[in-house]
C-alpha cells in the first residue's frame, strides 16, 4: 500500500533527523509542504511536539521515552554525500554562515552545499572539512579548521584519524591547514 509505505517512511525519517518540521520532511523527500503537514496530522498520536530552539518540531513518542545526555566535544569525521549533512535541515542548524561561506568557496560546495565535501563535525555541527589520502603503508588526514577546535576537541578528532586508519589497516596521521581545491 503506497499510502502506508510513505507514512513508514515518514516515521524512519523521523527516527533518523528528528525533531523536525513537516517543511523539513517535504524537502527531503522532495513533496509540497502542505502534504508533508497532513502526513504528520496523519500519524499525530505518534508524535510529540518538543522545543527546538525555540521552534515546534516533531519526533516520535518512542524515541522521546530514550535519556539523551548533551554531547560535548563529539567528533565525527563524516564523507562526502554523507545522509546526516544532506538531511539536515535548516542549514542554519548545521553550519554558521561564515562556514557555509568557506564550503561555497570551493567549486563542489558551491554547487552542492556542504554534502559536497567530507566534513568535520563538532557536536553535530560543521567546523571543518577534512580529506584523506590512502598510501600503502599509512593514510594522511588533511584537516581545515574553519572553527577553532579546542584541545579536547582536537583530542577527539585525533581519536578520529585514528579510527580512519584502522579502518584502512594503516597508520594515520593529521595534518591542518588550508586544502587545495582538488575536483
Amino acid at each position: 500500500d503506497p499510502h502506508a509505505a510513505i507514512l513508514q517512511v515518514l516515521r524512519r525519517f523521523l527516527s533518523a533527523y528528528g525533531p523536525a518540521r513537516p517543511q523539513e520532511f517535504a524537502r527531503w523527500f522532495v513533496t509540497k509542504p502542505a502534504t508533508a503537514a497532513t502526513l504528520f496530522s496523519e500519524i499525530g498520536d505518534e508524535l510529540v511536539a518538543v522545543n527546538v530552539e525555540g521552534q515546534a518540531a516533531w519526533m516520535t513518542a518512542g524515541d522521546s521515552n530514550e535519556n539523551f545526555e548533551e554531547s560535548r566535544d563529539l567528533v565525527n569525521l563524516v564523507p562526502q554525500y554523507d545522509t546526516f549533512v544532506f538531511g539536515s535541515r535548516p542549514r542554519e542548524q548545521l553550519m554558521t554562515e561564515a562556514v557555509h561561506k568557506r564550503i561555497r568557496s570551493y567549486r563542489r560546495g558551491r554547487f552542492e552545499g556542504g554534502v559536497a565535501l567530507s566534513t568535520v563535525l563538532v557536536d553535530g555541527r560543521v567546523a571543518g572539512i577534512w580529506e584523506r589520502r590512502v598510501l600503502v603503508r599509512r593514510v594522511e588526514v588533511a584537516f581545515e579548521p574553519i572553527v577553532a577546535l579546542t584541545a579536547r576537541q582536537l583530542k577527539n578528532l585525533n581519536a578520529e584519524v585514528v579510527s580512519v586508519g584502522e579502518f584502512y589497516g594503516r597508520e594515520a596521521s593529521l595534518t591542518s591547514g588550508p586544502l587545495k581545491e582538488t575536483g
